[in-house]
């Protein structure tokens, strides 16, 4: 999971499994700011493209990727699979 290679990030595991939805929220809304600062970071890429503060906030609550900086992280730290897209 993305709490291992990134690790100022919290991620409610037991609160899911236990469906403690409250404290799921409140967790990813502590997360919020430290999501952010990583998510600019992993997204800076080159030139004068813009970078995606909420990268990892919505990979977590929604599995979505839009960033390839962001993918490319995702895939090289094991946590995501080569994007079939890109391989064909």
């Amino acid at each position: 999971m993305i709490e291992r290679v990134i690790p100022t990030i919290d991620y409610p595991e037991e609160a899911i499994e236990q469906e403690d939805w409250l404290n799921v929220y409140n967790t990813f809304a502590s997360n919020r700011f430290d999501a952010e600062d990583a998510s600019k970071e992993i997204t800076k890429g080159g030139g004068s493209e813009t970078t995606n503060s909420m990268a990892i906030n919505d990979y977590l609550l929604y599995g979505s990727v839009y960033n390839d900086y962001f993918r490319e992280f995702l895939e090289e730290n094991g946590i995501e699979g080569p994007d079939r897209r890109r391989l064909e």
